[in-house]
């Protein structure tokens, strides 16, 4: 299930998407884009409002509660769609504030336990490759001219959202292009 409209922390880096909840943990392009602080240990963060403050938040849970709504009920008329009841219901070990101002503050800040990364039989993408300063613009390799690098053999850590096909075939194609003018002048 998605996490709709969130921004997700680790370390000092903050991106917003939708990341997806499996049954091993999270992944998506927002998982994926913090994967070098997630690999270097930070912990993270998810803010299920980022549009609200903490205290708008709390005003408006504060505005929406009846006496007779269930916390997951006044939850979600307060903004807070099933599944992030869910994540808080899970973060807290079922044991929800009951207090405004306390869902609020969790709600701007779940954390998440990092357990671990997926195993590499199940890597859509890996990190690593050849640095980006180690390439010109066209791809080759500044150390070796005549040889280009494209894909995933640049190690440009998933900057794509999800469009990992189309990256490669675009830098394969940049490549191609680049070495097809390279070796008419170079005969």
């Amino acid at each position: 299930m998605p996490i709709k409209n969130a921004a997700l922390t680790a370390g000092v880096r903050t991106v917003r998407g939708e990341p997806t909840i499996t049954a091993t943990g999270l992944e998506g392009g927002p998982i994926y884009a913090l994967g070098p602080e997630l690999r270097s240990g930070h912990g993270l963060e998810i803010d299920l409002q980022p549009d609200l403050d903490a205290d708008a938040l709390a005003a408006r849970l504060v505005d929406r509660r009846r006496p007779k709504d269930s916390v997951s009920t006044w939850l979600r008329k307060g903004g807070l769609s099933p599944v992030d009841v869910a994540l808080l219901r899970d973060t807290t070990g079922n044991r929800l504030p009951t207090e405004a101002t306390a869902v609020a503050d969790l709600a701007k800040a779940v954390p998440i336990p990092v357990e671990g990364l997926a195993p590499i039989d199940r890597a859509i993408s890996t990190a690593g490759g050849v640095a980006l300063d180690a390439i010109d613009d066209t791809g080759m390799l500044l150390d070796r001219p005549g040889t280009w690098v494209a894909g995933e053999m640049v190690a440009w850590d998933a900057p794509t959202g999800g469009y990992l096909i189309q990256a490669c075939l675009s830098t394969g194609h940049r490549a191609g292009v680049a070495a097809a003018r390279w070796a008419a002048e170079h005969p």
